[in-house]
């Protein structure tokens, strides 16, 4: 990490700390610093980990995040002010682009619309916006989705294989904005699969140092 990106936290919690398990699953247990990037084979529990840490998965024990507690009976009220997850495949909630832009303003705090166009502007996909998601092939539904979720104003951001399906100009965008939000004060855990050369200052840690299947469990998840 470069002294110009260490001086941007200082007296910063970037923590991620974390003690819990999931039933029939395994436990999570560490203690790491945002930002952060994921690694693992396919199907050991990147995912799920992601699902738990977004409120999706239910867990019983213990976990704090730049300095906030997360408790299950508050889960849903403190994840709609910190937390924005991005998961492998999006679930759309409207027909159109800008009918689920219209569901965004509406349903999720934080949300800001002009924040919106200037991601559609950087991702090349504002003349999408009033396509059919059903038009739209799987890389620009990508950069999309990648444009939705960076509008909500979060202090954590979560993405699960945000650059799959993406171009180099797109991946190289990515990494721009995931630096600017590093710089603003905000904070993610990113699961991918590329080669850590490729980003110069998260800390990168493999999912088999923070997880502890049971010992029955052999196929963690299909989806990772």
């Amino acid at each position: 990490m470069s002294e110009s990106t260490q001086s941007t936290i200082q007296g910063v919690n970037s923590e991620l700390e974390f003690d819990f398990e999931v039933d029939y699953f395994g436990s999570f247990k560490g203690r790491l610093e945002l930002p952060l990037l994921l690694k693992g084979d396919s199907g050991t529990g990147k995912s799920t980990f992601l699902k738990c840490l977004a409120g999706l998965v239910k867990w019983k024990g213990d976990l704090s995040c730049c300095g906030v507690s997360f408790r299950s009976n508050f889960y849903r009220r403190i994840r709609q002010r910190y937390i924005a997850y991005l998961p492998q495949e999006v679930l759309f909630a409207a027909e159109t682009v800008r009918d689920d832009v219209k569901w965004f303003k509406k349903v999720l705090v934080g949300f800001d619309g002009k924040k919106f166009e200037q991601f559609m502007e950087r991702f090349k996909t504002l003349e999408l916006v009033d396509k059919k998601w059903s038009e739209l092939s799987g890389g620009e539904k990508k950069r999309i989705s990648l444009c939705l979720m960076l509008s909500l104003d979060r202090k954590i951001y979560l993405f699960d294989e945000p650059l799959t399906g993406l171009d180099e100009k797109a991946i190289d965008e990515f990494k721009k904005i995931r630096k600017e939000l590093f710089e603003a004060g905000k904070f993610y855990v990113l699961v991918s699969h590329i080669a850590d050369r490729e980003f110069d200052f998260e800390k990168v840690v493999r999912i088999d140092e923070i997880i502890f299947p049971k010992a029955n469990t052999t196929k963690i998840e299909q989806s990772c």
